[in-house]
């Protein structure tokens, strides 16, 4: 089951940034109204999602809607990072990325700031991360359609080599010929070659 059929297919606050630019409104406030609706559990449940990144092995993370920055630079503040990891933070509020960019800068965390609709994201190439993270912008999203967005840029590259070694047993066994099996192969090689190379330059094109 894809993560579009497991969603549910409304915006839970009924909430259209085309139509209300709440969040440029309250960027200074956010945080303190969070404070005030979760009654503050939200900073316990961010540090567990930020404990979960973190303790997760990846090269490249998108962090959808990333508000103040708040999960994001608590992965950072971690000292976990590698240096071949790289972190990119979206949303589409221009006023909370700003927000976001001065905290990070205060902590010298290295993270990527971009101005992004989580909805589409033309700008980011198909198979480019294999992490990708939003929080509380699901509860006021399209969810089927950022969750198609999410599939659309998210490769997994331990599921590329589990269909590598399917495929060696299958050759193995007899069930496909050793042409299509290099046929296969090729495919699979290609699609892992190419997410790598996208994520290593974020355009598509071969690192120099």
């Amino acid at each position: 089951m894809s993560l579009e059929e497991r969603a549910s297919p409304t915006n839970a606050a009924d909430f259209h940034a085309e139509v209300d630019d709440v969040f440029e409104r309250i960027a200074s406030r956010y945080d303190l109204l969070c404070d005030l609706f979760s009654f503050g559990i939200h900073w316990s449940w961010k540090r567990r999602v930020a404990t979960l990144i973190a303790s997760e092995p990846w090269t490249d993370l998108h962090d959808a809607a990333t508000g103040t920055g708040d999960v994001i630079l608590r992965v950072a503040r971690q000292g976990r990072l590698q240096a071949h990891q790289k972190i990119v933070a979206s949303d589409m509020s221009s006023r909370m990325l700003a927000l976001a960019r001065k905290r990070a800068t205060s902590i010298g965390a290295p993270v990527e700031f971009k101005m992004l609709d989580a909805h589409a994201m033309p700008s980011v190439p198909g198979e480019s991360v294999d992490l990708y993270s939003m929080s509380l912008g699901l509860k006021i999203c399209e969810r089927q359609q950022v969750l198609r967005e999410a599939e659309r840029i998210y490769y997994d590259p331990a599921a590329i080599r589990a269909e590598l070694a399917r495929l060696e047993e299958q050759l193995e066994a007899g069930e496909i010929t050793e042409e299509e099996f290099d046929r296969q192969e090729d495919e699979l090689l290609d699609r892992l070659e190419t997410a790598m190379r996208t994520s290593a330059t974020g355009d598509g094109t071969a690192p120099r």
